[in-house]
């Protein structure tokens, strides 16, 4: 990895608001590299660590408290992007990828499976401390977070019905497959990540990543589709309800797996 350090940058004090008491975790197998980075990040009052790879990030991202990680998506013999996956499907952390290129095609698939940003090479390890603190200030002010230690639950249990966040299978009360599309996944995911919260028609279009130049009633297709299906065990009350002039609520009584 091509690095650029901006020797005219002073270090500054620790800023609580930005991450202080965040961990930054650096995954790369060049230890070279590794150390200069953590160095710098240092030299901002930022906590920062470094691995080779999957079995010490884990070590790290099971301990309390909050993490993000920076992820070289050449890392472990070109297998970043199954272990970005790996990370999503665990833990709730912000991810930064770095990549070969601007247009590294491992880049754009790793935005589209849930990285938080993407920095291409040759790398301004001053922007790369930028980009952090900006994730991190969104981070604070969305209350980002599943647990205390970030682990995200398997899945979710509601009104009989469970959601397996890994197979990506709805399972009715009698234990049955029932077909969801990618949409109305992510619909409902989002809805069970927020129980009895009011999600507005923007909350749910941002959720499913849908055109914002939509309008509402495409969304309000969408929760109609996936309540049909939520009522079609029979039995099963209503889990989705109507907040007027605000959006929608999932009233249902939800548990983590």
């Amino acid at each position: 990895m091509s690095v650029h350090v901006d020797q005219s940058v002073p270090t500054v004090a620790a800023v609580r608001a930005t991450g202080a008491d965040t961990r930054i975790i650096i995954v790369d197998d060049d230890f070279t590299r590794r150390f200069e980075m953590v160095r710098y990040f240092e030299s901002f009052d930022l906590n920062a660590t470094s691995v080779s790879g999957w079995p010490e990030l884990r070590r790290w991202l099971v301990r309390p408290g909050s993490h993000l990680v920076i992820l070289d998506l050449e890392v472990a013999r070109d297998s970043g992007l199954d272990l970005l996956r790996e990370i999503l499907s665990r833990f709730h952390v912000p991810v930064i990828l770095i990549g070969g290129s601007v247009n590294d095609s491992d880049g754009i698939a790793g935005l589209e499976t849930g990285a938080d940003d993407y920095l291409a090479r040759p790398l301004s390890l001053r922007e790369l401390v930028a980009r952090t603190r900006a994730i991190l200030r969104r981070k604070q002010v969305n209350g980002a977070g599943a647990s205390p230690n970030g682990i995200k639950p398997r899945g979710y249990a509601f009104n009989g019905w469970t959601l397996d966040r890994r197979s990506r299978i709805l399972r009715d009360g009698t234990g049955d497959p029932v077909a969801v599309t990618k949409g109305e996944f992510a619909l409902l995911l989002a809805f069970l990540e927020k129980p009895h919260q009011t999600l507005t028609r923007l909350d749910l279009m941002q959720a499913i990543r849908l055109n914002l130049d939509s309008t509402d009633r495409s969304i309000d297709v969408r929760i109609w589709r996936l309540r049909r299906k939520l009522q079609s065990y029979p039995g099963a009350p209503p889990a989705i309800e109507t907040v007027r002039n605000l959006g929608y609520m999932f009233k249902a009584v939800v548990k983590p797996l």
